[in-house]
């Protein structure tokens, strides 16, 4: 009713504030992990796992869903800088709940208005070496979103679950696309992203 539509990924607004990168892969791919990594190194998170898309008259645009964070312990062994925000008792999944409140003590949360995309991002196989971004084709990544976003009923794809293909398809073809691979070390994941968004800004211009 409102031209939005709910999607499972994750986004970040770029440092330079001009634009946001979004970020898809599956429940327990590393979304969160990569998406807090990304925020304390200048990145301000929009969500780790729930996005809105809105289509709007001049393009698509993005906010996050404000809700608390579950964040596995193997995600604060590999960000010891999140060790301070956790206690000692796990669930059985291995996670605990932390607040966006609570991790902009140490990161960086965005809030406001829907803002325009950059680019759009499979979390692909991790690396061996360093974290580095490869092309990935827009028919690959529409059909990555539509299987993890689009649901099928007994009697098909829903209409509303066209209108929201729609906009999938329209955000795929109006961004450049790509699949990251993060590395063993964090370290230079958000230059990489960085210098990967700035040279596709450069080439669309």
């Amino acid at each position: 009713a409102t031209g939005q539509q709910l999607l499972h990924g994750a986004g970040l607004m770029l440092p330079s504030g001009e634009g946001a990168m979004l970020l898809f892969a599956p429940s327990g791919a590393g979304k969160t992990t990569t998406s807090m990594a990304l925020a304390l190194d200048g990145f301000r998170m929009l969500t780790d796992d729930a996005l809105v898309l809105r289509r709007e008259r001049a393009a698509t645009t993005v906010w996050g869903f404000p809700r608390a964070m579950k964040v596995h312990w193997r995600t604060v062994e590999l960000l010891p800088a999140l060790k301070g925000l956790f206690g000692e008792v796990w669930n059985a999944e291995g996670e605990q709940v932390l607040t966006r409140r609570a991790f902009s003590e140490i990161g960086s949360i965005a809030s406001g208005p829907s803002s325009p995309i950059a680019t759009v991002l499979l979390l692909g196989a991790r690396s061996n070496g360093g974290p580095f971004i490869d092309e990935a084709s827009k028919a690959d990544v529409l059909l990555a979103l539509a299987r993890d976003n689009i649901a099928i009923s007994r009697l098909g794809v829903l209409q509303r679950q066209v209108r929201k293909m729609e906009t999938v398809a329209e955000l795929v073809n109006g961004v450049p696309v790509g699949r990251l691979h993060v590395g063993k070390s964090l370290d230079t994941l958000g230059s990489v992203v960085i210098e990967y968004c700035e040279r596709k800004c450069r080439q669309r211009a």
